[in-house]
């Protein structure tokens, strides 16, 4: 939530209010009634720090570039895996480093579920995440899948 308020440049004055509220189940119903638009990236920034090692890999010596990832990621997907041909690319910012948190579509399946009193196959169309962090100061980058 820190580094949320940091990037809506209220750091001081959040971590002044936060730190007046007595426990933390107050300051949390604090911060989600008065701070409602921190909790989405604050909650990528959570997930992306509990992904295991093992799942990231890492990428330096990258020229410095504004990046620009939603195209190239779906046409990336759907060029070489025949998937991906619906991305949605959600950015966020944190200190010095850009995070990208990307929903290409998978593979469709089909299911067989009971709807009503009658056995359908329905198409799926689920997604899978991938996140990309870059850091032009370091000129790094880490992508996990």
């Amino acid at each position: 939530m820190v580094d949320e308020a940091a990037f809506h440049n209220e750091d001081d004055s959040f971590a002044h209010a936060i730190a007046k509220i007595t426990g933390f189940h107050s300051k949390v119903m604090w911060a989600f009634l008065e701070k409602k638009n921190y909790w989405r990236g604050a909650g990528r920034f959570i997930h992306a720090d509990n992904v295991s090692p093992s799942f990231w890999k890492k990428c330096i010596g990258l020229p410095p570039a504004t990046p620009c990832v939603e195209d190239a990621t779906s046409s990336f997907f759907y060029d070489k895996h025949a998937k991906g041909r619906n991305c949605e690319v959600n950015p966020f910012r944190r200190h010095n480093k850009e995070y990208f948190f990307a929903y290409p579509e998978d593979f469709a399946q089909s299911i067989v579920e009971w709807v009503s009193d009658k056995l359908e196959t329905c198409a799926r169309h689920p997604a899978f995440e991938i996140i990309f962090v870059y850091c032009e100061e370091d000129a790094t980058a880490g992508l996990s899948r």
